[in-house]
């Protein structure tokens, strides 16, 4: 019999032929074995349900073809996880993978703190060749971790580890409707309000960025999400719901969210110049000059999207 804690990883899949075979590698190869991942394939016009197949010879890997589009990848995960029979749960995006020491690091960081409710770990950012773009280098305690979540979004979302009960004492993820981002801040910041969380320090997920990543990203309410997501907290604090659960506070939650977003709706190239600057401050510079060159095509006579822009050719040719 084995004693050890069994963790469920959950992968939702669309459209993911090119890199799926790599991302399911990545947990068979790690070094701890006691686990079962769950794959939902959202209806892919694809290959990919076939790639998955080829994996079913391992008894730990279960399958789940859906018929119909889910609302969002993170209802399909609600669902995965009402599947689950692990005690800790972890996730795992079909066209990114892991270090093979990435589950029994975060299990191991569990096992030794009961506190914790939650945690996560650093990454790379790599492009579609695997090239590294990016390394996040999140350093911080765990009382640190309760006092920044409050202001920013710090738990890369496929890189979790969360304790079932605590999940499904949380409600799992929550959705305004799938133009909307960031779920799985909000999903951490329930999280936080109930138990301790922590971010290991070692890079042990790579996440891909790609086209199609970043095209689907480009949207007023997805860039503001995290915004909400705080309002929301702020809410649960005072009132002690929120207006995702409580209807007589989603109007003041809709007032907030029009805020929000009008100054976006006044200047067009707004958005990208700030997707310009989130991506310099991550060294990200070839993509932060994309977006830069973007806002440039939205509004061309807008002074300050040229400032931008040649600011960013600056710190570029510096580099």
């Amino acid at each position: 019999m084995n004693n050890k804690p069994l963790v469920s990883i959950i992968m939702p899949a669309y459209n993911a032929e090119k890199y799926i075979a790599e991302a399911i590698e990545s947990i068979i190869s790690q070094t701890y074995t006691n686990w079962e991942l769950l794959i939902g394939d959202d209806k892919s016009r694809d290959a990919t349900a076939k790639i998955i197949n080829r994996y079913l010879k391992d008894n730990r890997i279960r399958f789940f073809e859906f018929i119909e589009r889910s609302n969002s990848p993170f209802e399909l995960r609600n669902y995965l996880i009402n599947k689950a029979n692990g005690g800790f749960i972890a996730f795992q995006d079909a066209d990114d993978w892991s270090h093979p020491e990435r589950i029994e690091k975060q299990l191991k960081t569990f096992l030794a703190d009961d506190t914790l409710g939650i945690t996560g770990c650093n990454f790379f950012v790599v492009n579609q060749k695997r090239k590294c773009i990016h390394q996040s280098d999140i350093v911080l305690s765990k009382k640190k971790v309760c006092e920044l979540i409050k202001t920013k979004s710090i738990f890369k979302g496929p890189t979790v580890m969360i304790k079932k009960k605590l999940f499904d004492k949380i409600g799992g993820f929550r959705m305004l409707s799938r133009e909307f981002a960031y779920q799985d801040y909000d999903l951490c910041m329930r999280a936080i309000e109930f138990s301790n969380g922590y971010i290991l320090p070692e890079p042990l997920y790579y996440y891909r960025i790609h086209a199609n990543s970043i095209s689907h990203e480009i949207k007023i309410k997805r860039h503001i999400s995290y915004k909400i997501v705080q309002f929301l907290h702020t809410q649960r604090m005072k009132n002690g719901t929120d207006g995702i659960d409580n209807s007589k506070l989603n109007q003041e939650l809709d007032d907030y969210i029009k805020n929000e977003m009008q100054p976006y709706m006044d200047d067009k190239s707004k958005l990208f110049r700030e997707y310009a600057g989130g991506h310099l401050s991550q060294n990200m510079t070839k993509m932060a000059l994309m977006y830069a060159f973007m806002a440039i095509n939205k509004e061309p006579l807008n002074i300050i999207n040229w400032r931008t822009f040649f600011y960013i050719v600056r710190q570029t040719i510096t580099k």
